[in-house]
């Protein structure tokens, strides 16, 4: 619940409107995504010279992890706290080695911290017994307007990247281009809607009803992204240490129900802004991947920053 600048306040988060639709349904808004986010090709886990067989749940391809993910599952409350900068949460999930085919004894805690400047920051830890693939992140849509009954097109994104991976139709990522020129370009503040009417029949766009393209983040220390509605005011500023951004601007949340207050859910409506690293990339990268091996701490962080 975010003040536009009259200091109206309105929820700009994807909220559903029950239970069963966050635990059945295939949005994942709001949750934690894992333990792989994204697609991983053929339900075949490479980890340095060893091949996991994963279920699939996305046709001939393993989705976020399987099934059984940790987008569908309740966590554990391990900690809460209030003090005078911050108040949040911390939830805990313990994955047995094996489940969903991964590999590795592995416990995860995700801390939610809201901070007396208005940033939302989410970090991310974990450790296994096995060396294993983990890619967590966050899946909230976000609309600045508070209105996901129609496309969010006319708000501004920025994005500090001039790379951005393509897709095969299956939604896998399979070759790193430039953004110039394309209607993946926004280096510089733009209108999504301009964006995609400057490339209206690129096939990639055509893929995905929009956008669903992971992005290699520049490492320049700037923020990976920034989110702004001429009309309400609302900003919001993502920062990240993940070398990789997604962005999905919601092409297939059409038909997928109502929101807690009553709204039906628009194609578009929401945009999900995913700090991760690249999807798939025990395949793309091999033994460069960034596997969490045995004794190793697995720390990551994004900061949503509303203003």
């Amino acid at each position: 619940r975010v003040p536009d600048r009259c200091g109206k306040v309105k929820n700009i988060a994807l909220s559903l409107r029950n239970y069963r639709d966050y635990a059945e349904g295939g949005t994942y808004a709001g949750a934690t995504v894992g333990p792989a986010a994204g697609r991983i090709r053929g339900g075949l886990l490479p980890v340095l010279g060893r091949v996991y067989t994963l279920p699939k749940n996305d046709g001939e391809n393993t989705l976020h992890g399987g099934p059984d993910n940790l987008g569908h599952t309740v966590w554990r409350t391990a900690d809460t706290f209030c003090n005078t900068s911050e108040a949040g949460v911390v939830f805990a999930q313990h994955l047995r080695d094996g489940r969903n085919g991964f590999p590795g004894e592995r416990d995860i805690s995700v801390r939610y911290a809201l901070s007396r400047d208005n940033t939302l920051t989410i970090q991310y830890t974990a450790t296994t017994d096995r060396t294993t693939w983990l890619n967590l992140t966050n899946h909230t849509y976000w609309n600045l307007t508070g209105d996901f009954s129609r496309p969010a097109y006319q708000q501004i994104l920025q994005i500090n990247a001039d790379r951005v991976y393509y897709n095969d139709g299956a939604h896998l990522p399979v070759s790193c281009e430039s953004t110039k020129g394309t209607p993946f370009d926004f280096t510089s503040p733009r209108p999504v809607a301009d964006a995609l009417q400057s490339g209206p029949l690129h096939a990639q766009l055509r893929n995905a009803s929009g956008y669903n393209n992971a992005y290699l983040l520049r490492e320049d220390g700037k923020p990976a992204a920034v989110l702004s509605d001429p009309a309400s005011g609302r900003r919001m500023t993502v920062s990240t240490d993940y070398p990789s951004l997604v962005f999905y601007s919601g092409g297939y949340l059409g038909g997928t129900g109502y929101t807690l207050d009553e709204q039906k859910i628009s194609a578009s409506g929401a945009y999900a802004l995913e700090a991760q690293f690249l999807p798939d990339a025990p395949h793309l990268l091999g033994s460069r991947a960034p596997f969490l091996r045995p004794g190793e701490v697995y720390r990551k962080t994004v900061s949503f920053c509303f203003s």
